[in-house]
């Protein structure tokens, strides 16, 4: 499960919670804080709903009460929501390790100052931008109705929570940052099922209702975007599958059995590190039945600090491994220290070829 999943019901809640009737300004803004600091834990991005929309709810309601009643108060309530799960975490993370700089880095100074945003970054391409595009062709209708109902018909209720809709599913757009990927729409698109829904709902009814008035043409052009935009494209991708048959294939993984078979009919392994280890090797692991090292990183440029390579130095020079599967083709270039470790300390016994990159299984030299 990709972590954008596990934030999208919390966020859900976020938006439920804020609408709710049932619930005072305080119990809201406490809800939203413990939500939101859960979110944060997964994914640090949720920082940014958990500053602005209590300042939302703060602004846009309307009381007599001093200002630390009205303010301060319920702030701080908000504050503890989050804190909440955030001390809950932290606590029993320094019961298993006292990591201040570890704890630090990753859940702030990576997102903010690391090298993440620029060697991380990644902008989506024409293409994806394409495939994406058609899921949003009823925000149009959402909002102009919302507008509608806020302005003209002067429903008030109603339209906030449309608005409260669609503030919280443009903050979820902050999840595609820096490092774009379809999968990190995951997390507004329930949002946008709601908002659609809503659109379509509105559009049926008000064309049913028109129907005595000879509006057909209205409709006609609705159900001609959706059936070109939705049902066409949608039909033709399932046509193609079914025609062709395609092989179903597991992103970072199919190709690795066939690696851990040519690697175990070659040599008998003992303890082995893999180097580069990212997404796109890590489960051979799995398939060799061994484990990684004491201390274990994925080997991206983004990940990449003194104190990450100096435990990693750590941890192999403690206990090192008798076998290295040397990935030469994904580039151990990259990180100049530990290529330097790994070359300086074992050798190269044997060279496979594998999805058209070149392996090395190297073993300890004898000093």
């Amino acid at each position: 499960m990709w972590y954008d999943l596990a934030v999208t019901p919390l966020f859900l809640i976020a938006y439920l919670v804020i609408t709710s009737k049932r619930f005072s300004l305080p119990t809201k803004l406490f809800l939203v804080g413990l939500s939101t600091g859960i979110g944060f834990l997964v994914k640090q991005h949720a920082l940014l709903l958990a500053i602005l929309v209590p300042v939302f709810l703060l602004t846009h309601s309307t009381t007599n009460k001093p200002v630390w009643k009205h303010y301060i108060k319920p702030s701080l309530l908000s504050l503890v929501g989050f804190l909440v799960p955030v001390m809950a975490y932290l606590i029993y993370f320094f019961s298993m390790t006292n990591n201040w700089y570890a704890i630090w880095y990753w859940l702030v100074a990576f997102n903010i100052a690391g090298e993440y945003s620029a060697l991380g970054a990644k902008t989506p391409t024409i293409q994806e931008i394409r495939v994406i595009l058609p899921t949003f062709i009823m925000i149009l209708p959402f909002v102009l109705g919302t507008i509608h109902l806020s302005f003209i018909r002067n429903e008030k209720q109603k339209a906030g929570e449309r608005w409260w809709l669609l503030l919280i599913m443009m903050l979820t757009a902050v999840m595609l940052y820096p490092r774009y990927s379809t999968m990190h729409w995951a997390t507004m698109l329930p949002f946008l099922a709601i908002v659609s829904g809503i659109a379509c709902g509105e559009l049926v009814s008000d064309a049913a209702a028109s129907f005595h008035q000879f509006r057909y043409r209205q409709w006609g052009v609705y159900l001609a975007i959706v059936g070109l935009l939705w049902i066409g494209p949608g039909t033709l991708n399932y046509i193609h599958v079914y025609r062709e048959r395609e092989n179903r294939i597991l992103i970072e993984y199919d190709g690795l059995p066939e690696l851990a078979e040519l690697i175990t009919n070659t040599t008998t392994l003992d303890s082995i590190l893999l180097f580069p280890d990212d997404e796109g090797v890590g489960n051979l692991y799995y398939l060799l039945e061994k484990t990684p090292p004491g201390f274990w990183m994925m080997n991206y440029p983004w990940f990449r600090n003194r104190y990450e390579i100096d435990q990693w130095m750590t941890a192999v020079t403690k206990e090192p491994p008798d076998q290295i599967i040397y990935f030469a083709s994904r580039g151990p270039d990259l990180y100049p220290e530990m290529n330097q470790f790994v070359t300086s300390r074992y050798h190269t016994v044997h060279e496979l070829e594998w999805n058209g990159q070149l392996v090395e299984i190297k073993e300890r030299s004898q000093r």
